[in-house]
């Protein structure tokens, strides 16, 4: 939304048809997003979790032992304590020392797995599947045919593309994928190895 467009909003001017939300930590709780907006449209986004966590790494230093000194971050707000640090909760009790001897890395995609974990056992139930409210798709095909999975998304929530969506989606770019592969070697075994089953599942693993 343009500066005039929100102004206009503001002043009564203009309606606002649709609203969209991202946050990625309702994968946590798939089924309180559809229940509590019964009327909405989801978009389950899936990326490749080594990248994934190879971008919560770099751009927000995720899971780091000072970050686990405390429940104040977004990724552990509450959980447990284990030889004086702070486990998130969605880290099983007797987990948290293979936990706290990973990587930030290893962690992150830990992190990956428990969310996405949620995601497909909620949303591949039949229930969900045939109310047709969920749309999943990848990131990775949204960065290589943008375009193409814009106007699935644009069918999806039932609204018409518009120049500035098809100028926006244009923007994309592969460049981010594969990005993991920059790391230590040793390090994206250990990740491939805690999160293989969600890996393979979503053939991010052959």
């Amino acid at each position: 939304m343009s500066s005039n467009e929100a102004i206009e909003l503001f002043r009564r001017k203009r309606q606002l048809q649709n609203l969209i939300y991202k946050e990625p930590f309702f994968s946590f709780a798939p089924k309180f997003i559809q229940q509590a907006l019964p009327k909405s449209k989801i978009i389950y986004l899936v990326r490749d979790g080594r990248d994934c966590a190879n971008s919560l790494v770099k751009s927000y230093d995720v899971l780091t032992d000072e970050k686990l000194k405390g429940f104040r971050t977004s990724e552990s707000p509450f959980g447990y304590m284990y030889q004086g640090m702070c486990i998130p909760w969605w880290v099983e009790g007797d987990q948290a020392s293979d936990f706290l001897e990973a990587s930030p890395y290893v962690r992150a995609i830990w992190m990956w797995k428990e969310m996405v974990k949620c995601c497909d056992r909620f949303f591949c139930q039949d229930e969900v599947i045939s109310n047709g409210r969920v749309l999943q798709i990848s990131y990775e095909d949204l960065a290589r045919e943008p375009i193409t999975v814009g106007e699935k998304i644009s069918k999806h929530l039932g609204v018409q593309t518009s120049d500035r969506f098809i100028k926006n989606l244009q923007k994309a770019s592969p460049k981010s994928i594969g990005k993991y592969k920059t790391r230590d070697p040793l390090e994206v075994k250990s990740a491939e190895q805690v999160a293989y089953d969600e890996l393979k599942f979503h053939n991010y693993l052959v």
